[in-house]
């Protein structure tokens, strides 16, 4: 400090003065935003690479990316007939656990993410902070089968 000044001394909140919170420590509800996509972990090697995707199913994918957008996650997740939800990874089938595995340090996670696009066509990714890192392309819902 530069001479002459001195240090206020710390002041004591007024009796009954409003406690305010920082806004900058209040987490955020990722699940009342729009979602984001991030394609970094995208899979381009068996099993459910995208390097198979058909242009129709592309175009597809792309068209209800863009739609979910106008919503938030809360929304895409409470949708009956949309059916998209987090799945454990233990009990997705065995070639996904093994492709997982194979990923190691790079998805270390214990739940992954199903985004219904159709009636069997599933995008599949981990859901962190608002942001699906998108992972597979799976048409015929083989990552998690019906059977579950």
């Amino acid at each position: 400090m530069g001479k002459g000044k001195r240090k206020k001394p710390f002041a004591e909140k007024a009796p009954g003065a409003i406690e305010k919170t920082p806004r900058g420590n209040v987490p955020p509800n990722y699940d009342e935003q729009v979602p984001s996509w991030r394609f970094s972990s995208l899979q381009t090697v068996e099993p459910f690479g995208w390097h198979e995707i058909t242009r129709e199913d592309l175009d597809l994918v792309l068209t209800q990316l863009k739609g979910f957008e106008t919503m938030t996650w809360t929304q895409i997740k409470s949708e009956v007939k949309r059916k998209s939800h987090f799945v454990e990874a233990s009990k997705i089938c065995k070639k996904a656990r093994e492709r997982l595995n194979a990923l190691g340090s790079q998805v270390d996670v214990d739940l992954l993410f199903s985004l219904r696009l159709t009636g069997k066509g599933r995008v599949w990714g981990f859901l962190r902070r608002g942001i699906l890192d998108i992972l597979w392309w799976d048409p015929k819902h083989e990552v998690w089968p019906i059977s579950h």
